[in-house]
Order: C-alpha cells, then sequence, then structure tokens
C-alpha cells in the first residue's frame, strides 16, 4: 500500500467515539480516503487533533522499529477491533515485544515495517508514506509472519483455543 498523510484530523473521541462504529462518523473516513485516492494513493493515515497518528480510514495501523511491535494505543481515537486485537494477541505469541502507546508520524518514516490491518485489508504491507519509502519496500518479516498468522485465524475453525467468530 501506498499512503498519505490525510488533510482531514480524526474526529475526537469526546465528540464521536471511534470506539464505535457509528454511521455519522464514517463520513470523516469517506472525504479522507477520496483525497488520498484522488491524490494517487490507496489510503490515508489519520492524525489526531494533536498530530499523533491514529489509523486509517477503515484499518489499523502497526509499525516494526527494531524488532518491536508499535501500535497507537486505544486513546489514540482508534477502532479497537477484532482484527487489532487478533494481531497483538499474534504477535505476543510469537514472541515479539508489543507497545501500545502514542506514536508521532515520523516514527512511520523511519520504520523498519509498517503494515495495516483490518476486515477488508487483512494485513497489508506499506510500501509508501507521503512519498517516503518504508524499509526496503518489500513485505518484511514480521508483516509476513503476522500476514500467515491471521489469515490461518481466519479460516480456521479453532485456533489456539479460540472459537472463529467469522
Amino acid at each position: 500500500m501506498r499512503l498519505k498523510t490525510s488533510v482531514w484530523r480524526r474526529i475526537p473521541d469526546n465528540a464521536i467515539p471511534s470506539r464505535a462504529k457509528v454511521n455519522g462518523a464514517y463520513v470523516n473516513s469517506v472525504l479522507a480516503k477520496q483525497d488520498a485516492i484522488d491524490s494517487g494513493f490507496d489510503d490515508c493515515i489519520f492524525l489526531d487533533i494533536n498530530g499523533h497518528v491514529c489509523e486509517l480510514s477503515a484499518a489499523n495501523i502497526f509499525l516494526v522499529r527494531n524488532g518491536v511491535l508499535v501500535t497507537p494505543d486505544v486513546t489514540s481515537d482508534i477502532l479497537d477491533g477484532i482484527n487489532r486485537r487478533t494481531i497483538l494477541t499474534l504477535a505476543r505469541e510469537e514472541g515479539l515485544t508489543v507497545q501500545e502507546r502514542t506514536v508521532d508520524l515520523t516514527e512511520l518514516y523511519i520504520a523498519d515495517e509498517v503494515f495495516v490491518c483490518g476486515t477488508s485489508a487483512g494485513v497489508a504491507p506499506v510500501y509508501e508514506i507521503d512519498g517516503r519509502a518504508i524499509g526496503t519496500k518489500e513485505i518484511g518479516p514480521v508483516t509476513l509472519t503476522l500476514r500467515k498468522r491471521h489469515q490461518a485465524a481466519l479460516t480456521s475453525d479453532e485456533v489456539h483455543g479460540w472459537v472463529s467468530v467469522l
């Protein structure tokens, strides 16, 4: 995927809760994604009102730096959905150090890997953000491993004692 930082800001949680899939909030995502597409990108990265990374128009975002998986925390105006929680669980099962915290845009620019996850996106590698190459512009080992594990969880009737809800 090729991403750009959105000119639109994510609606703050105290205006319309990001944790809820509320129809009115989708207008924010539609405006941002359409701007990205019109600009030749696949999707956009939302920032909050303080300039910190939230998520994409319909997917959560993760970065890998020095072997550590980092993603915005649940206070970052994000949807804390089942795909995000699944990736976090799978990463911990793989023995990765996971940090859920505030993420600055420039951290994405210098990441070894960036990927997104969501219902429609699955687990998709990000090769470019705002015209900057991410890592080697190829799918990274952490992204590849988590993509395979996520796909297995989606297609299996039971994984690690979880009953499939999909």
